[in-house]
């Protein structure tokens, strides 16, 4: 829904989304990302690109300049290893990322829009500290406001899904699954 959101602040008529995903199965994210695109109103323009890692970087070029050419002004980037390729490719075709686990790769703050990052490490050392054959999760965090400010008409979102989180009693970490706010626009 945040990508939806930057979409509509474009000073373009149908702006596009797209992804880009390596192999053929379809992921939760993926799912997620249409989902919000078109919940957002701006599923007109969707594209998806899917490419075979084994084709290397080239099938991963093909499918993002094929996405520009549709229009993709924003970008679901899926692609693991080629993620710094991936991203170069977009902040020279004048797009923005929407990625995971990102990472905080220098050199490419103006073309992150969000992450949602898996504490990897976080995880590793609940697991740790865990009885054995005990299943933990760790919240994500999720980064935004790098390429961007926050959109006007995504304010709001902060407020429902912290509703949502609420009513369904989440346990995702120990905020109860609820979303928090930022204190500054680049949390």
């Amino acid at each position: 829904r945040l990508a939806a959101a930057y979409l509509a602040e474009l000073p373009v008529t149908v702006p596009g989304a797209a992804v880009a995903a390596r192999g053929a199965r379809e992921t939760a994210a993926v799912a997620a990302f249409r989902a919000g695109v078109e919940a957002g109103g701006a599923g007109e323009g969707f594209v998806e690109r899917r490419f075979n890692p084994a084709r290397g970087r080239a099938a991963l070029d093909r499918n993002l300049e094929a996405a520009a050419r549709a229009g993709a002004a924003v970008v679901y980037l899926e692609v693991g290893e080629f993620i710094d390729a991936a991203l170069r490719a977009v902040i020279q075709g004048g797009r923005r990322a929407v990625v995971s686990n990102w990472g905080r790769r220098r050199g490419f703050e103006k073309s992150v829009l969000l992450s949602v990052d898996d504490p990897a490490l976080a995880a590793i050392v609940a697991g740790i500290e865990a009885p054995a054959g005990t299943r933990v999760t760790v919240p994500s965090q999720v980064v935004w406001g790098l390429a961007a400010p926050l959109p006007s008409a995504a304010e709001g979102l902060y407020d429902a899904i912290r509703a949502a989180a609420a009513d369904a009693g989440g346990s995702r970490g120990g905020n109860g699954g609820a979303a928090q706010s930022p204190t500054e626009p680049d949390p």
